[in-house]
């Protein structure tokens, strides 16, 4: 049998393996658990914080048979015509499983067309749903229209704190018998906070006859990086910071651009004061606004650089 990958290795299968990020959420997901039924669910968050991995342990610990349960790439799959064909067809048809419940997992819901998400409104009171319940997860909530927000029970997940991932990372390279240093272990976690999902596939490719490569030896892709050196620039304020043009183009590269203000788009909401919404609302036009000039720039870096300081002086 082939070597599962540590992300897939390591995910929680009970309520007890899963780090939560508070005690409230633990508790309603706990309650969910007791009464052997949930509700429509819509996680939101950064990408590696656990949405995928809590719908699976979900499934799980309800005990849904896999005929039960339905994947939806809503990134590839997410139009009408799957909604009316799979998805349809999949409500259509009693549970087989002793929980009596089905579940359809639409994951990454932002990637859903604005259509087919009008669409899925209607399914949620059809009357199937007696015994079928959605699990949506995206990256950017405010892709999603507000009668999908309504119709279901919202979780915020946000990051964990390194210490956490520290902990948690330290667990498992222990478990797997993986050498390395407290040292080397910190610069991992530093290196990808915060996708916990993205650090153990690094541990897993840099792993190297049971020995963990030195953080500062491996070489990840730059669209990769750049994501890090943004949430640097909003976790310490470092929007005017005079090394942020040569940090930024020491990563990008020409493809990497148009990415760069994909993913302020989608995970502002979450970063340092733009967590308020009147500040993310002023904050996306400015993002909007340097991108439309992006294609009309002859300096990439100098133009994202002004959009930094733009932020910063928000």
């Amino acid at each position: 049998m082939a070597k599962l990958v540590l992300n897939e290795k390591y995910r929680p299968k009970k309520l007890e393996d899963y780090i939560f990020a508070n005690d409230l959420t633990r508790s309603v997901v706990s309650k969910w658990i007791e009464e052997k039924n949930i509700p429509h669910i819509f996680m939101h968050g950064h990408q590696g914080t656990g949405k995928t991995s809590l719908a699976y342990l979900l499934k799980n610990e309800l005990g849904i048979d896999d005929s039960d349960f339905l994947l939806i790439d809503s990134s590839s799959d997410g139009n009408i015509a799957t909604l009316r064909n799979d998805v349809a067809n999949f409500m259509d048809t009693i549970p087989m499983g002793e929980a009596n419940l089905k579940i359809v997992l639409f994951d990454e819901i932002d990637g859903m067309s604005i259509a087919a998400q009008k669409a899925l409104r209607g399914f949620t009171q059809h009357p199937s749903t007696q015994y079928v319940r959605f699990i949506m997860t995206c990256n950017n909530p405010n892709a999603v229209i507000p009668a999908i927000h309504s119709r279901a029970q919202e979780i915020q997940f946000k990051s964990l704190d390194k210490d956490s991932m520290l902990e948690r990372l330290a667990e498992i390279l222990v478990t797997e018998e993986i050498e390395t240093d407290l040292d080397n272990m910190e610069a991992y976690v530093d290196r990808f906070y915060p996708d916990f999902r993205k650090l153990l596939e690094s541990v897993d490719q840099f792993t190297i006859d049971g020995k963990l490569t030195p953080a500062d030896e491996i070489d990840v892709s730059a669209s990769e990086d750049f994501e890090l050196v943004v949430l640097e620039i909003f976790e310490e304020n470092k929007y005017d910071n005079a090394d942020i043009r040569e940090a930024l183009s020491m990563v990008m590269s020409d493809a990497d651009w148009d990415n760069l203000y994909k993913f302020l788009y989608e995970n502002m909401h979450e970063m340092g004061k733009f967590a308020d919404k009147d500040m993310w609302a002023r904050g996306i036009v400015v993002v909007a606004d340097h991108m439309y000039k992006h294609s009309q720039v002859a300096v990439p870096e100098l133009n994202a650089t002004a959009m930094f300081v733009r932020l910063g002086l928000l």
